[in-house]
């Protein structure tokens, strides 16, 4: 399967450029431009220092490929989606401080790690939401347990939406990207405003989702392409909500009233004529200055 993973500098340089909420009209990055005539670039044009901090290696933090990463400034946070049981919490020095979470079925326990954020509530204290399939678990920075907030309505005929993202925020509330089955039109999205309750306060329907075709090994029936969801990416930039589709063509600025405006369209070319072609987007970083 061909896959573009956009998570580098070297081929993506297009995107350090200035941003703007305000805006009129959507910046148009050609990536098919960038891999064929792209060139390596110097970060120091773009930082004024790098500083590379190895986390510590023991038993208890080997962290494996690691797909979800968070700071409070202070300490950074790691963890692996649908895997790691808890968050690996390491220090400014890269040094293993603690874990945070607990997984299982209990009423302050999260059954499958999907998603987490790291926010500073209203008086400066640290706080870490982890969501679940169907709910979300907060707790403070030495891993005691604030509150859980439970996902209530969020059905369709098929049963629970799938979580793709979610973002807890430190007011009490939580943004919800969820995914469901809705016959006949396959998989669409939905993003929810969700209160301290577990309450949906607004929702907007954001449409289809984009799937690929991937191939596996069924026990019993041999290889079998299945059908696999990749769904959008949400973020928080400088308390703005930022949504990057799953099918990579779109990076959206939302406003407080969950109005959408694009603010990035990227094409790619001859590379979407390509059998199983797939554009892989796990993290964004973005600065007063560019996106990564």
């Amino acid at each position: 399967m061909k896959s573009i993973f956009i998570v580098g500098l070297l081929y993506l340089s297009a995107l350090f450029i200035g941003l703007d909420d305000n805006k009129d009209e959507p910046i148009e990055l050609d990536v098919q431009k960038v891999l064929e005539k792209g060139h390596d670039i110097n970060l120091s044009e773009y930082a004024v220092s790098i500083e590379y901090i190895p986390f510590e290696t023991k038993s208890e933090t080997l962290l494996g490929w690691v797909n979800l990463f968070d700071t409070d400034g202070r300490n950074y946070y790691c963890a692996t989606a649908h895997k790691s049981d808890n968050i690996s919490v390491f220090d400014e020095n890269g040094k293993y401080v603690r874990k945070i979470g607990n997984k299982g079925r209990g009423p302050k326990e999260y059954q499958t790690l999907t998603k987490f954020s790291v926010e500073k509530n209203k008086y400066g204290a640290v706080e870490i939401g982890v969501s679940g399939n169907t709910e979300c678990v907060v707790y403070d920075e030495n891993n005691n347990y604030l509150k859980g907030i439970k996902f209530k309505d969020l059905k369709n005929s098929s049963g629970n939406i799938y979580l793709g993202c979610a973002k807890y925020n430190a007011d009490g509330s939580y943004l919800l990207l969820g995914s469901a089955f809705v016959r006949p039109y396959g998989m669409k999205e939905v993003l929810y405003t969700i209160d301290r309750y577990g309450n949906i306060c607004d929702s907007l329907d954001l449409g289809g989702t984009t799937t690929y075709r991937q191939s596996t090994v069924i026990p019993g029936y041999g290889e079998r392409k299945i059908k696999v969801l990749s769904p959008s990416s949400l973020y928080l930039f400088d308390n703005h909500l930022r949504l990057f589709k799953g099918s990579a063509d779109t990076l959206f600025f939302l406003d407080d009233e969950l109005n959408k405006t694009a603010a990035f369209l990227l094409s790619y070319g001859k590379y979407l004529e390509e059998e199983d072609f797939r554009i892989g987007v796990d993290n964004i970083l973005e600065t007063e200055n560019f996106l990564i």
